[in-house]
């Protein structure tokens, strides 16, 4: 039997960037598929029941699928080279560029992706490309899909200027954060990457450094933040070591998640507690909950008309890392995320927890 993984992805695709990162990064041999309308209805969704990628199919032919499932499975079957710190503090703030990236950053990579022409031009024909490259009505296809997905931008509070200078400040500030930070390290943590790198390729290779308009600023503005994409798709042949720490331009770097972001997760964990709190145990969670949430990105007002389910899980994941921090290193914790303007984020548990069904998708228990 071959010892191969076979990833199943797209180029624009924000989290198949993550997947591809982290493979790339531990080493791990795999084969890189495309994902094709054929590819979805011949693999995709006959072993997972969902349309969604990236995947994972393992060398005994089983199918892992949402980037935070495949790189738990994949650490725990392959512990050498491991992307998590074992220091408390330096693990936890790794998670937390995990949450920020997969969840915060998606933000500003769909603002920047579908409101600039430029890039939601190129966007289109990339997914056409990438889904239909046999068909001329692959490009009519994607048009509508574009739709969709600037719908639920517009429902998650872009369409009100504040939310669109909001997104579009996020972008530029990170990018100017991370590029002083890049200019004198390699990676998040100092020379080798780890989860937090693996997750910032999501927004920064799977949008801004492919699309068009967002990748000219990206290289004029931040050329070094490029200089890391492009060791970051080189991953595999990175120094090898745990040898990391968080300087000073990285505690400017998780700033941004204060900055921006913290307010937004208070109003949201607030809005999920009013929504799950009512529901019966083992009772499924939509994906998209209709609920009006106002709430603030970068001190901008937001408007958010639905609320993502997933985000449940993802505050939840925190807040179990928050409860693994031993004891005694709590304290180094509570002073970073009080330095960052994250505190008292993650420190109270839920009166829920919420777990996926066989299937995948959320339901909720009683804590």
């Amino acid at each position: 039997m071959s010892d191969e993984y076979h990833f199943y992805g797209a180029l624009p695709s924000y989290y198949s960037a993550k997947g591809r990162a982290y493979l790339q990064v531990k080493r791990l041999p795999y084969i890189d598929h495309g994902a094709s309308t054929e590819v979805y209805l011949s693999v995709i969704v006959p072993m997972t029941g969902k349309a969604f990628i990236p995947v994972v199919i393992t060398p005994a032919g089983e199918a892992l699928q949402d980037t935070c499932d495949i790189i738990d499975e994949l650490e725990r079957r392959h512990p050498q080279h491991p992307i998590l710190p074992s220091d408390a503090l330096l693990r936890f703030v790794s998670l937390l560029m995990e949450y920020y990236a997969d969840e915060c950053l998606i933000y500003p990579g769909l603002h920047m992706r579908w409101h600039y022409d430029e890039n939601r031009e190129w966007a289109i024909s990339e997914f056409a490309r990438t889904n239909d490259p046999d068909s001329d009505a692959g490009l009519a296809r994607m048009a509508k899909f574009a739709a969709r997905i600037e719908a639920f931008a517009e429902a998650l509070g872009m369409s009100d200027p504040e939310g669109r200078q909001a997104c579009r400040g996020v972008f530029d500030r990170l990018l100017q954060r991370l590029n002083v930070h890049f200019t004198h390290n390699s990676f998040l943590l100092g020379p080798s990457p780890s989860l937090g790198d693996i997750a910032l390729m999501g927004p920064l290779f799977g949008h801004f450094y492919r699309d068009l308009h967002s990748s000219h600023l990206m290289r004029r503005e931040a050329p070094y933040v490029c200089m890391w994409v492009e060791r970051m798709c080189h991953g595999n042949a990175a120094p090898v070591t745990t040898d990391w720490a968080l300087d000073a331009s990285a505690l400017v770097v998780f700033g941004e998640i204060g900055a921006g972001f913290a307010r937004f997760t208070r109003d949201t964990q607030a809005a999920l507690d009013r929504c799950i709190t009512s529901l019966a145990d083992g009772t499924p969670l939509p994906r998209i909950i209709a609920e009006n949430v106002d709430t603030t990105i970068l001190g901008l007002p937001v408007r958010l008309r639905v609320i993502n389910s997933y985000w449940a899980y993802k505050q939840q994941r925190m807040r179990d890392a928050y409860q693994a921090v031993p004891a005694a290193d709590r304290s180094r914790v509570d002073r970073f995320l009080a330095d960052i303007g994250c505190g008292g984020l993650f420190e109270t548990p839920a009166a829920w927890r919420v777990k996926k069904n066989a299937d995948g998708w959320l339901a909720v228990f009683r804590t």
